[in-house]
């Protein structure tokens, strides 16, 4: 049986950071969902967004998520922040491994992505956002998520947290209680 690890959480939640470096400690291979869309369409996120729409590139999220699942051995997985809004998506990942939830509040996560310009459901064009109104977004799309986050079977809080720290703490606790049973790589 394949096992795998799937981070999930909201958008600058550190879910790449930490998957690359427990994936490093464990010896698996580490997968960004996110990477792998933009290579499969050889565009950016923001342009798959902006030419064909969230619901496309769901489609392209569900399409990658199953290519993986059935094709990779066990590694460490780092979902896009809304990937678990459907429910396919989500039983397949209960079904195959381990659904991790990293967790940080709206000031952390605005903190983190304020300067990107890879998030696409986070940057309007044509008019100028506060730092109030992108923390309203940011709370209402995580409140639309949580129900998929809180599936996982660990949930751990980042806030104040080195990605370091959170790394030990997972391995402390895939290691001290696997809840599907002894993992390939622990």
């Amino acid at each position: 049986m394949k096992q795998h690890i799937f981070l999930t959480g909201f958008m600058g939640s550190g879910k790449s950071t930490i998957g690359k470096k427990l994936a490093a400690r464990l010896r698996v291979k580490f997968i960004d969902t996110d990477d792998r869309i933009e290579s499969s369409q050889n565009s950016e996120i923001k342009e798959i967004f902006k030419i064909e729409g969230e619901s496309r590139f769901r489609k392209y999220e569900e399409s990658i998520l199953d290519e993986i699942i059935h094709n990779e051995k066990s590694a460490v997985i780092s979902l896009g922040g809304g990937t678990l809004l459907s429910s396919v998506n989500l039983i397949k990942v209960l079904a195959s491994g381990l659904l991790i939830y990293i967790k940080s509040g709206p000031a952390e996560v605005w903190n983190r992505i304020k300067r990107s310009t890879r998030r696409p459901l986070m940057r309007k064009s044509g008019e100028e956002w506060t730092r109030q109104m992108y923390l309203d977004r940011i709370t209402e799309l995580m409140e639309e998520r949580e129900k998929g986050y809180n599936q996982a079977q660990f949930v751990l809080n980042r806030d104040g947290k080195e990605a370091d720290e959170i790394v030990e703490e997972l391995l402390s606790e895939i290691k001290n209680n696997p809840p599907l049973g002894p993992l390939p790589y622990v």
